[in-house]
């Protein structure tokens, strides 16, 4: 008797297993309406860094829609920079493909946050390097 309780057990054991371990969460995606919440650019001259502000953004100063098609708009505010164009991701980097222009910009995606972090060196003072990271919540 206790050797057909315990074989029972050893087949119904692995059914339970599986049917006891919880979906693994997809993803954040990328595809939605992100408004910013806040912009901090940081300027460093020879390695020293000169210029350091953070600032919290209210209401809705940028805007960018990242469509399923790989298709995205962003705006500010008053619509006077307007673009749009089309985007894929490359590991960490996010790049952005307008008319004659792209970005690659380093990012970071949560659920309700995204971030993007856009280094620059300056083409006239190689010595100028700017960071300007702005992160964005889900509309």
């Amino acid at each position: 008797m206790k050797k057909k309780v315990f074989s029972c057990f050893l087949a119904v054991a692995p059914v339970l297993l599986i049917s006891s371990c919880s979906k693994e969460e997809d993803e954040p995606s990328l595809v939605g309406t992100w408004v910013s919440k806040a912009v901090n650019n940081k300027i460093f001259i020879s390695s020293v860094l000169t210029f350091d502000s953070s600032r919290s953004l209210t209401g809705e100063e940028l805007v960018v829609t990242f469509n399923a098609d790989k298709t995205y708009t962003g705006w500010s505010l008053d619509e006077s920079d307007k673009e749009t164009g089309t985007y894929f991701i490359d590991g960490k980097n996010l790049v952005l493909y307008t008319i004659g222009d792209f970005d690659s910009l380093k990012y970071t995606l949560t659920k309700d946050e995204f971030t993007t972090i856009n280094e620059d060196y300056q083409e006239s003072d190689s010595s100028k390097y700017e960071i300007e990271t702005i992160t964005y919540k889900r509309r």
